[in-house]
């Protein structure tokens, strides 16, 4: 006890009555060069980064905002501008960065797709870095904070455009079975059963006759693909395209049979139409591409094809292999123009719906992308050159 009142009373003697003050000085400008006499050793620890709280793995689009929470081992002060920055599809994006509560800050961001750069990440978005170049971080010492951290994983984020409704890829061999029931995994060689939209869900599935085959070594630059000679699949649930609308499929051609038709059973008369390649001879030349349609204009039965890529939706009457029409960048070769009431229905992969082997596709699809929405030149770029990737096809601009 009577220890206890002595080292009170040093303390009381040390603050007010303190022998190591110089004459004049007053408590605070002593324990301001002092402060191991008053407040025990100074604070000479940054703050540190505890962890990174990622978003849910998943699809977002325009619109979606995802969230970071930053958590530091110690109270900290925050000015100026700091920002995470992403990596989504070619572009770095910047989120905000503002203080939450007394250890975190929370960054977010929300995706667009109306801008120069829009966003678009198929294969899932990537930590860049945090930048602290126009910000200040410290703690009540001083101190700058620590901003070193291990990258989160983020690829399971994906960043789509909104109506992008259907999606056929043989790249993804998760997506194709070797039975109608989608159950049976598929081989390479193997006759297709089943090849899974992955965003409608709907089932394509065989419609008769022969099957497609399956090879993972035969689309664009030994990709995998679905071959057709002659035969078709058949959508589950009919899809429909709206009156605005943008079509890609990315094809590897064998040879003409008079028509070949990617997709079938758009057609405002009996008569069974679809978009694809046309030709009045057989056994064209082969060659990789892409075939991109997009249309702006609501469609009536009178109305016809407007397209800033392709002008027409079938009946192409010359062929150039591996060009690739976009933006009206190459010659148009093309006379047919079709009219055609939307929206439309279709049922068929591979094919158009009189069952007409004439007009059955007679080569490889790898891809098909539907998007219910016309896509602006910046959009379509974005989707250009993922595709350019994905296919090592080696696009100026990419």
């Amino acid at each position: 006890m009577y220890m206890a009142r002595f080292l009170v009373f040093l303390a009381i003697f040390l603050i007010s009555c303190n022998p190591f003050k110089e004459d004049g000085e007053t408590n605070s400008s002593f324990c301001a060069h002092s402060p191991e006499i008053c407040d025990g050793p100074s604070d000479s620890e940054a703050p540190t980064i505890n962890s990174i709280s990622t978003p849910a793995d998943g699809v977002y689009e325009a619109g979606d905002t995802i969230e970071f929470d930053i958590s530091f081992s110690e109270e900290i002060n925050l000015s100026g501008t700091f920002a995470l920055v992403l990596d989504i599809g070619r572009h770095q994006k910047s989120s905000i960065c503002s203080k939450q509560n007394a250890t975190t800050i929370r960054c977010s961001y929300t995706f667009e797709e109306a801008s120069i750069d829009p966003d678009l990440d198929f294969d899932g978005i990537a930590f860049n870095s945090l930048d602290a170049s126009s910000a200040t971080i410290q703690d009540a010492a001083g101190n700058n904070a620590n901003l070193s951290v291990a990258a989160p994983d983020l690829s399971g984020i994906m960043v789509y455009y909104t109506n992008f409704d259907y999606w056929l890829d043989a790249t993804d061999a998760d997506t194709v079975f070797s039975n109608a029931a989608c159950s049976v995994p598929i081989n390479d060689g193997d006759d297709v059963g089943c090849w899974v939209d992955k965003r409608s869900g709907f089932n394509v599935t065989n419609g008769g006759g022969g099957k497609p085959s399956y090879d993972d070594n035969i689309g664009p630059n030994n990709t995998a693909a679905i071959y057709f000679n002659s035969e078709f699949l058949s959508y589950s649930t009919s899809p429909t395209i709206q009156s605005n609308f943008t079509l890609l499929v990315v094809y590897n051609i064998v040879g003409f049979n008079t028509l070949n038709y990617f997709i079938g059973s758009i057609s405002n008369t009996t008569a069974g139409i679809g978009f694809g390649f046309g030709g009045s001879w057989t056994g064209g030349p082969a060659g990789d591409g892409i075939y991109v349609l997009t249309k702006a204009t609501a469609g009536s039965p009178t109305d016809q094809f407007v397209s800033t890529l392709e002008p027409t939706a079938w009946g192409l009457n010359t062929y150039q292999p591996t060009k690739i029409f976009r933006n009206q960048s190459e010659a148009l070769p093309y006379s047919n123009v079709v009219a055609l009431s939307l929206p439309q229905s279709f049922t068929r992969i591979g094919g158009r719906d009189d069952g007409n082997t004439c007009c059955n596709n007679n080569g490889n699809i790898s891809e098909i992308m539907i998007f219910n929405q016309t896509l602006n030149d910046e959009q379509l770029e974005e989707i250009w050159c993922h595709i350019s990737d994905k296919y090592a096809f080696g696009f100026a601009g990419c």
